[in-house]
């Protein structure tokens, strides 16, 4: 396919004819002005390529016909939104902060464990559509927001127990609540937890299309939810060997200095643990994947003395990716750092940092097969007694 002539008339067309919606409600699905749609749409080639990529997710447009043949554009999501009555009642503001404390509490428990936190989440979901059915407009944003929030939780569950489908049904309907809420960085957190997926998946390429276009479209947003957008797009970066992984991380960084702890409406801060230990372990971990595991490892013995105790999938997270660089540095205390990882990622549920173990364990098993620590660890996977180290 041809790269289209102009891309103005691309952008009108796919928006009227296919997409079926108004400049406002592009506008508000990319983070941009009404203003800025009409001056896009006029334009006969539009040099940004960070905004081409953005529109081609948003309208569902062929790469090709705006010079992006390059790419693969991930599924923009498109759905019939939650119906309300005619006639709505408003909330007490009570009522609308226990949910917003339940959700509170629900992320705070995903960290430590993922069965503490899906416990009844698909009843309070439920409440939620409830209320939101029968809502006035005054309260509608919020509970659209809540109910957001909720479903991504349940797709990090999800996710997290390698059940893709749901996660993936679950990412879309928080993006459609977010975008009728008309809120850009919701929707961007949810783009961003999907391409976490994508990268579990080994869709690299489209991983990181997800995360330009979650960081295109939140240039505006808070630094908490840019930091950790960047820190993400990092990692899929440098999984693909692309050196700017490094800038990215520089840039959330310089993020990190604009955070305010203290505005947080939207729980983006805390919803994201955007901290300087997340981006010093985003950094580890893309020298590993360009190949100097050796900057990688200074820097896990500095975080795992600072790391807290409580946070278990964290410190699954740390022992693993320590294990990988170990393996690439050919050090065989991998197998140590991989059983503590395992035995945390038991403790917590997470089967994908489960899976990562057997990975790492199997590749260790057909290189050593007569090393005794690589028994162990081979041990301690298939559920045997754990090996003595030494």
């Amino acid at each position: 396919m041809q790269e289209a002539s102009h891309h103005g008339q691309v952008i009108r067309e796919y928006r009227e004819s296919r997409a079926g919606i108004t400049q406002e409600e592009l506008a508000r699905r990319i983070g941009k002005s009404r203003r800025t749609i009409i001056s896009l749409e006029q334009t006969a080639r539009i040099g940004d390529l960070k905004v081409r990529r953005t529109l081609a997710w948003a309208l569902q447009i062929p790469p090709a016909l705006l010079g992006l043949s390059d790419i693969v554009v991930p599924e923009a999501v498109v759905l019939t939104p939650v119906e309300s009555t005619s006639e709505g009642r408003n909330l007490s503001r009570m009522v609308l902060e226990t949910f917003t404390e339940n959700l509170r509490m629900r992320l705070d428990l995903y960290y430590l464990s993922a069965v503490s936190a899906d416990k009844n989440l698909n009843s309070q979901i439920q409440a939620l559509t409830q209320l939101l059915q029968k809502s006035g407009q005054r309260d509608r944003g919020v509970l659209l927001k809540l109910l957001s929030h909720n479903y991504q939780i349940k797709g990090m569950i999800a996710r997290d127990q390698l059940d893709f489908k749901t996660a993936e049904q679950c990412f879309k309907q928080a993006s459609l609540l977010a975008q009728e809420a008309a809120c850009v960085e919701l929707n961007a957190l949810t783009m961003a937890r999907k391409a976490v997926m994508y990268i579990w998946q080994e869709r690299f390429k489209e991983a990181a299309q997800l995360y330009e276009a979650a960081r295109e479209i939140a240039r505006r947003g808070s630094p908490a939810l840019r930091a950790h957008l960047a820190t993400g797009h990092a990692e899929v970066q440098g999984i693909l060997g692309d050196q700017s992984c490094l800038v990215s991380l520089t840039e959330a960084r310089n993020m990190l200095k604009r955070l305010d702890p203290e505005d947080d409406p939207l729980l983006l801060l805390h919803s994201t643990r955007t901290s300087e230990r997340a981006i010093n372990d985003g950094w580890s971990q893309c020298h590993t994947f360009l190949g100097k595991p050796e900057i990688a490892l200074e820097s896990y013995e500095k975080s795992e003395q600072l790391l807290d105790p409580s946070l278990a999938r964290m410190r699954a997270r740390l022992y693993i990716q320590q294990a990988e660089a170990l393996f690439i540095s050919r050090d065989m205390s991998c197998c140590f750092y991989a059983e503590e990882g395992l035995k945390l990622a038991r403790a917590v549920g997470s089967q994908y940092n489960i899976w990562r173990v057997k990975q790492l364990a199997s590749k260790l098993g057909s290189k050593f097969p007569a090393d005794d620590r690589v028994k162990g660890l081979l041990k301690a996977v298939n559920g045997k007694s754990v090996t003595v180290w030494y």
